[in-house]
């Protein structure tokens, strides 16, 4: 893998790969300029599945310990959460939940404080989402603030 900006042609990072065939993957460009790293995750996921199933990567660098709390916010079973403890560049596994509309708040393992907070975001039953906590929380002037991307895989 090779990855420049968008002005030049110039490599700001690139790292040789072994990936298997019929394996599906998802690889992550973390760090600062001065030192990008990767982290690369197989994505195990089987079509049919009637539930919405999530998981939570964590690319927060100065954060090395996050709880993420799951609330749905929809239905019978408003209030029904999970807390899911993730450490710094690592994708935990796939969970299955209800498809319904959730909150998703981050917090800092250690501080309890909080990092980042999503709007409600409707998960669709047979489709697989990583939640992506990225940023950091205590961005200097030129780097950004911690925040959440629900990325849907399939």
């Amino acid at each position: 893998t090779k990855f420049t900006t968008a002005s030049s042609t110039e490599s700001v990072f690139s790292k040789t790969l072994t990936l298997n065939a019929n394996t599906v993957y998802s690889y992550f460009l973390i760090g600062n300029p001065e030192q990008f790293e990767s982290v690369t995750s197989i994505d195990v996921m089987t079509s049919g599945n009637p539930k919405a199933s999530i998981r939570v990567a964590n690319m927060t660098p100065d954060a090395e310990s996050l709880n993420v709390t799951i609330t749905r916010t929809t239905d019978k079973e408003i209030g029904e959460s999970t807390v899911l403890n993730t450490v710094y560049k690592s994708v935990s596994e796939f969970v299955a939940y209800e498809p319904a509309s959730y909150t998703i708040d981050v917090r800092d393992k250690t501080t309890n404080d909080v990092v980042a907070t999503s709007t409600p975001t409707t998960l669709a039953a047979g489709k697989y989402y990583t939640i992506l906590v990225r940023g950091k929380v205590t961005p200097g002037n030129t780097e950004h603030k911690a925040g959440i991307e629900v990325i849907t895989n399939l």
